[in-house]
C-alpha cells in the first residue's frame, strides 16, 4: 500500500475498491444468486459503482443497478467523530 496515495491521487476522496474487494462482492453476488434480487442500489462514487458490478456479475446479470445519486459520505470530521 501506498501511504502516499491521497496526495498524489487524482480524486482522494473517491478511491477505487481494492482487487480484493471485487472479488469478494462477487462471491457476495454469487451467495445471493438464488434469493431473487433484480436491483442494486448504490451511491455515485466510484468504488461503490465497481462494487455494485462486481456484485451484479456474482448476480449473473450487470443490468440491474440503480445509482441514487442522494446516497453519499458527509466529509467533515467534526461530524464523524461527534464533535
Amino acid at each position: 500500500k501506498d501511504p502516499t496515495w491521497e496526495r498524489t491521487a487524482d480524486r482522494p476522496f473517491d478511491p477505487p475498491v481494492t482487487v480484493e474487494g471485487m472479488l469478494k462482492a462477487k462471491e457476495v453476488g454469487q451467495a445471493l444468486r438464488d434469493v431473487g434480487i433484480e436491483v442494486v442500489v448504490c451511491s455515485p462514487f466510484l468504488r461503490c459503482l465497481q462494487t455494485a458490478v462486481s456484485v451484479c456479475e456474482g448476480l449473473g446479470h450487470t443490468d440491474g443497478i440503480y445509482v441514487d445519486n442522494g446516497l453519499g459520505e458527509i466529509m467533515n470530521t467534526d461530524l464523524i467523530r461527534g464533535a
